[in-house]
C-alpha cells in the first residue's frame, strides 16, 4: 500500500526509500522541524517476521555510528 502523503503522528511519509523481505521503508518529514526519518511499514503475515523485526530493533538500538539510522 503506498503511504506517500500519508501523516503518521508528527511524520509526514515520503517516497519509497527502499523495500526488502520485511516491508517497505518510506523517508519521512517532522511537520514542525523538518527533521528527516525513515518510517517502515512491515508485513506482519508470519509470526517469524514480527520476532525478526523485534532483533532488529533490538540491535539497531544498541548501535550508534553516522551511518546508521538511530531508534
Amino acid at each position: 500500500m503506498d503511504r506517500v502523503g500519508t501523516q503518521l503522528g508528527p511524520w509526514l511519509v515520503g517516497p519509497v526509500l527502499g523495500r526488502g523481505g520485511m516491508g517497505v521503508v518510506y523517508r519521512a518529514i517532522h511537520c514542525a522541524d523538518g527533521r528527516p526519518a525513515a518510517v517502515k511499514q512491515v508485513d506482519l503475515d508470519a509470526p517469524r517476521v514480527l520476532a525478526a523485526l523485534r532483533a532488529e530493533i533490538a540491535v539497531l538500538s544498541r548501535l550508534r555510528n553516522p551511518g546508521v539510522v538511530r531508534i
